[in-house]
């Protein structure tokens, strides 16, 4: 009994002696790895201390050194954007130049061919002068107004006229002067569009050439028609054997007014080298020249003493005399005629004779250039003084029978140096102006 007790009691004891051993063995195991992970630690603090005490220079070249590489990069990519911005603005800037200076030569363009429409324009405006003066000077006789008659009388038909319209068909002329030049587009616009205003500046050049095409073909034509006319004038005054520029004998202080002249001093230049400006300049040359061959041939009495058509009743030549009915020679040519019908001015000229002149009845007798002079006979009435300057195609009497006639008509003669000479053939040079 007590030996079990005791040896109860000694297993209880060994077994409380095992645990606490068995504890002290883990407390110290931990305390090892406590102490060994401490150490691990500091260990790896030191060592890495060390590393970085090593190697801190060269790792701050590194960073250093890619820090540079990334800005270079950067600069490199910021050079290359700012020359491409450089290439994009030089050819902008070349686009730009290249549109102005295209701009700027329309706008030249522009304003020749408004400076040559102008001049056109004073080219028509003076022909149309000419053409009025012609018309006044030259014979495009108008009717004047007549009283109307008790009884009933038929029209006569419009007078011969013997001016030329020089000037280019009617449709021609209205385009010309007519039709608005282009527009130009203001420069702003072409700086905010460059690609897009080329094609109207293409345009507008193709627009501007067309005129300068159309003008050259009018100024060509204008230059033709000046010459024809002082080619048809001249061919008259060679077919008729007088000479141009010759002027009619008139009174002492009308000689004087008409020779009277003066203005401004302008010394006359040289003109352009341009085709353009060396034509215009032969036109207004020609135009003077046709002016002058106008004025001559308003001398020349090539147009008819009456308003209606040329019903020659009588030639110029031997004849039958109508009272002894014998061979006599007609010095004149006899136009049918009612009385009072105005008797009209072949030429421009002096009235040299007013008055009753025997078998010639009432008659007028107009004094022209060359030593050419008209007589207009058997007039019912004088309209005109003698001494007075007269235009072609002023009413110089009325036709009438007075004197040696047998019924109302008008009797023309034409006389050159006193001799008569048949009217017909200055009638005849009258017509070929105007033909065709």
């Amino acid at each position: 009994m007590y030996r079990c007790e005791t040896g109860f009691g000694r297993r209880h004891h060994l077994d409380d002696a095992g645990y606490g051993t068995r504890t002290h063995a883990s407390g110290s195991r931990a305390s090892r790895f406590l102490t060994i992970g401490m150490i691990g630690l500091l260990a790896a603090w030191a060592g890495t201390a060390s590393i970085y005490i090593l190697f801190r220079d060269d790792a701050l070249k590194l960073i250093v050194e890619q820090q540079v590489a990334t800005t270079r990069s950067y600069q490199a990519q910021v050079g290359q954007l700012q020359s491409e911005i450089e290439r994009l603005r030089s050819l902008k800037l070349v686009e730009q130049e290249r549109v102005d200076r295209a701009l700027a030569d329309l706008m030249r363009r522009q304003s020749v061919i408004e400076t040559r429409q102008s001049a056109l324009s004073a080219i028509g405006e003076s022909r149309a002068v000419v053409r009025q003066g012609s018309s006044e000077i030259t014979g495009a006789l108008r009717e004047p107004e007549l009283p109307s008659p008790a009884s009933e009388r038929s029209p006569k038909p419009t007078p011969l006229s013997d001016t030329i319209l020089i000037a280019p068909p009617s449709e021609r002329v209205a385009r010309l002067e007519s039709r608005p030049l282009p527009p130009l587009v203001a420069r702003n616009e072409i700086r905010r569009s460059i690609p897009a205003i080329e094609d109207q500046i293409d345009d507008l050049a193709r627009a501007l050439s067309r005129m300068e095409i159309e003008q050259s073909q009018a100024l060509n034509e204008i230059e033709e028609a000046y010459d024809e006319r002082q080619r048809r004038i001249r061919k008259v005054f060679a077919d008729l054997g007088v000479s141009p520029g010759k002027p009619t004998t008139r009174p002492a202080n009308a000689i004087r007014s008409a020779a009277a002249t003066g203005g401004p001093f302008l010394p006359w230049t040289r003109p352009a080298e341009d085709p353009f400006a060396k034509q215009l300049h032969r036109i207004r040359t020609a135009a003077l020249a046709v002016k002058a061959l106008e004025q001559d041939i308003a001398s020349v009495p090539i147009r008819r003493p009456t308003l209606g058509p040329a019903d020659v009743t009588s030639g110029f030549g031997v004849r039958l005399d109508p009272f002894v009915r014998q061979l006599a020679l007609h010095t004149g040519v006899d136009f049918r005629a009612d009385p009072g019908d105005p008797v009209l001015a072949t030429a421009a000229g002096r009235v040299v004779q007013a008055e009753r002149n025997g078998g010639y009845g009432l008659m007028v007798e107009v004094e022209h250039a060359n030593g050419l002079t008209t007589r207009y006979a058997h007039l019912s009435a004088i309209e005109v003084a003698a001494g007075s300057v007269i235009p072609a195609g002023m009413i110089v009497g009325r036709a009438g029978s007075t004197g040696r006639s047998t019924g109302p008509h008008i009797h023309y003669e034409v006389r050159a140096n006193g001799e008569p000479i048949d009217p017909q053939r200055f009638l005849r040079a009258g017509l070929r102006l105007t033909e065709d």
